[in-house]
Protein backbone atom coordinates (compact mmCIF):
# COMPACT_ATOMS: atom_id res chain seq x y z
CA UNK A 1 0.00 0.00 0.00
CA UNK A 2 1.04 3.44 -0.58
CA UNK A 3 -0.19 6.82 0.00
CA UNK A 4 -1.52 9.22 -2.43
CA UNK A 5 -1.58 12.63 -1.41
CA UNK A 6 -4.10 15.40 -3.33
CA UNK A 7 -4.69 18.81 -1.81
CA UNK A 8 -3.95 17.82 1.56
CA UNK A 9 -5.95 14.81 1.25
CA UNK A 10 -4.15 11.08 2.09
CA UNK A 11 -5.46 8.06 0.24
CA UNK A 12 -4.24 4.67 1.02
CA UNK A 13 -4.26 2.61 -2.80
CA UNK A 14 -2.14 -0.60 -4.28
CA UNK A 15 1.51 0.10 -5.85
CA UNK A 16 -0.45 -0.23 -8.70
CA UNK A 17 -3.00 2.45 -8.46
CA UNK A 18 -0.32 4.52 -7.32
CA UNK A 19 1.43 4.52 -9.99
CA UNK A 20 -1.24 4.39 -12.25
CA UNK A 21 -2.79 8.06 -10.79
CA UNK A 22 0.74 9.48 -10.60
CA UNK A 23 1.38 9.15 -13.87
CA UNK A 24 -1.82 10.07 -14.78
CA UNK A 25 -1.44 13.47 -12.69
CA UNK A 26 1.90 13.85 -14.27
CA UNK A 27 0.55 13.81 -17.62
CA UNK A 28 -1.82 16.43 -17.02
CA UNK A 29 0.92 18.46 -15.52
CA UNK A 30 3.22 18.24 -18.78
CA UNK A 31 0.78 18.92 -20.61
CA UNK A 32 -0.36 21.80 -19.21
CA UNK A 33 3.38 22.82 -19.23
CA UNK A 34 3.57 22.65 -22.96
CA UNK A 35 0.56 23.97 -23.91
CA UNK A 36 1.09 27.17 -21.34
CA UNK A 37 -2.31 26.94 -19.87
CA UNK A 38 -3.58 28.16 -16.44
CA UNK A 39 -2.04 26.03 -12.96
CA UNK A 40 -6.02 26.74 -11.87
CA UNK A 41 -7.35 23.76 -14.34
CA UNK A 42 -4.46 21.77 -12.74
CA UNK A 43 -6.02 22.31 -9.62
CA UNK A 44 -9.85 21.92 -10.67
CA UNK A 45 -8.50 18.39 -11.98
CA UNK A 46 -7.01 17.29 -8.88
CA UNK A 47 -10.20 18.15 -6.98
CA UNK A 48 -12.11 15.91 -8.54
CA UNK A 49 -9.51 13.09 -8.15
CA UNK A 50 -9.75 13.90 -4.55
CA UNK A 51 -13.87 14.12 -5.04
CA UNK A 52 -14.06 11.17 -6.42
CA UNK A 53 -11.14 9.17 -4.82
CA UNK A 54 -13.20 11.00 -1.44
CA UNK A 55 -16.31 9.35 -2.15
CA UNK A 56 -15.14 5.63 -2.35
CA UNK A 57 -15.74 3.18 0.88
CA UNK A 58 -13.44 0.83 1.14
CA UNK A 59 -9.98 -0.08 -0.36
CA UNK A 60 -9.24 1.85 -3.23
CA UNK A 61 -8.43 -0.40 -6.27
CA UNK A 62 -6.95 -0.54 -9.67
CA UNK A 63 -10.46 -0.36 -11.41
CA UNK A 64 -11.56 2.32 -8.89
CA UNK A 65 -8.35 4.47 -10.62
CA UNK A 66 -9.49 3.65 -13.90
CA UNK A 67 -12.75 4.50 -13.75
CA UNK A 68 -12.02 7.26 -12.35
CA UNK A 69 -9.17 8.70 -15.35
CA UNK A 70 -11.94 6.78 -17.92
CA UNK A 71 -14.37 9.40 -16.62
CA UNK A 72 -12.15 12.60 -16.67
CA UNK A 73 -10.70 11.30 -19.97
CA UNK A 74 -7.08 12.51 -21.07
CA UNK A 75 -5.49 15.46 -20.45
CA UNK A 76 -6.26 16.31 -24.45
CA UNK A 77 -9.87 15.71 -23.88
CA UNK A 78 -10.30 17.40 -20.82
CA UNK A 79 -8.44 20.76 -22.00
CA UNK A 80 -9.85 20.66 -25.71
CA UNK A 81 -10.24 24.37 -26.53
CA UNK A 82 -8.27 25.66 -23.62
CA UNK A 83 -5.73 29.24 -24.74
CA UNK A 84 -2.95 29.61 -23.14
CA UNK A 85 -2.49 31.61 -20.31
CA UNK A 86 -0.30 34.64 -19.54
CA UNK A 87 0.43 32.87 -15.77
CA UNK A 88 1.24 29.25 -16.85
CA UNK A 89 2.53 26.36 -14.37
CA UNK A 90 5.62 27.03 -13.49
CA UNK A 91 8.00 24.19 -13.51
CA UNK A 92 9.93 22.57 -10.42
CA UNK A 93 13.13 22.80 -12.29
CA UNK A 94 13.09 26.75 -12.33
CA UNK A 95 12.74 26.51 -8.60
CA UNK A 96 15.27 23.94 -7.81
CA UNK A 97 17.85 25.58 -10.13
CA UNK A 98 16.66 28.91 -7.53
CA UNK A 99 17.80 26.92 -4.91
CA UNK A 100 20.80 25.56 -5.97
CA UNK A 101 21.87 29.49 -6.36
CA UNK A 102 21.33 29.67 -2.80
CA UNK A 103 22.88 26.56 -1.81
CA UNK A 104 26.39 26.87 -3.63
CA UNK A 105 25.44 31.20 -1.69
CA UNK A 106 25.23 29.34 1.54
CA UNK A 107 28.10 27.33 0.81
CA UNK A 108 30.72 29.92 0.19
CA UNK A 109 29.83 32.35 2.67
CA UNK A 110 30.24 29.59 5.05
CA UNK A 111 33.13 28.95 3.81
CA UNK A 112 34.35 32.75 4.00
CA UNK A 113 33.15 32.55 7.62
CA UNK A 114 34.87 29.15 8.59
CA UNK A 115 38.35 30.40 6.76
CA UNK A 116 37.94 33.85 9.10
CA UNK A 117 37.37 32.17 11.85
CA UNK A 118 39.88 29.33 11.35
CA UNK A 119 42.33 32.27 10.49
CA UNK A 120 41.59 34.26 13.64
CA UNK A 121 41.84 31.34 15.97
CA UNK A 122 45.15 30.51 14.17
CA UNK A 123 44.54 27.24 13.10
CA UNK A 124 46.88 25.27 10.43
CA UNK A 125 44.66 22.61 10.43
CA UNK A 126 41.51 23.97 7.85
CA UNK A 127 40.51 20.07 6.93
CA UNK A 128 37.79 19.49 9.60
CA UNK A 129 36.45 22.71 9.24
CA UNK A 130 36.59 22.08 5.12
CA UNK A 131 34.63 18.39 6.38
CA UNK A 132 32.27 20.60 8.29
CA UNK A 133 31.40 22.88 5.55
CA UNK A 134 31.21 20.08 3.17
CA UNK A 135 28.50 18.22 5.32
CA UNK A 136 26.22 21.04 5.97
CA UNK A 137 26.62 22.16 2.21
CA UNK A 138 25.48 18.26 1.58
CA UNK A 139 22.79 18.97 4.12
CA UNK A 140 21.23 21.64 2.43
CA UNK A 141 21.62 20.11 -1.04
CA UNK A 142 19.59 17.30 0.52
CA UNK A 143 17.23 19.74 0.91
CA UNK A 144 17.11 21.13 -2.07
CA UNK A 145 16.79 17.81 -4.02
CA UNK A 146 13.96 16.82 -1.85
CA UNK A 147 12.08 20.29 -1.80
CA UNK A 148 9.10 19.08 -4.13
CA UNK A 149 6.94 21.54 -5.54
CA UNK A 150 3.94 21.27 -7.94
Amino acid sequence: MKTLIINGNRFSLESESHAFLTSYMKRLETYIIAHRLDKQLYDDVLSGIEEKLGAIDGDISQKHCVDIVNALGEPEDIFEGEEASDTPLTTTSKRKYGLWVKAGIAALVLVGFFGLFGMLMNSRAPAPVVIVMLGLFVLFVRYVINYKTL
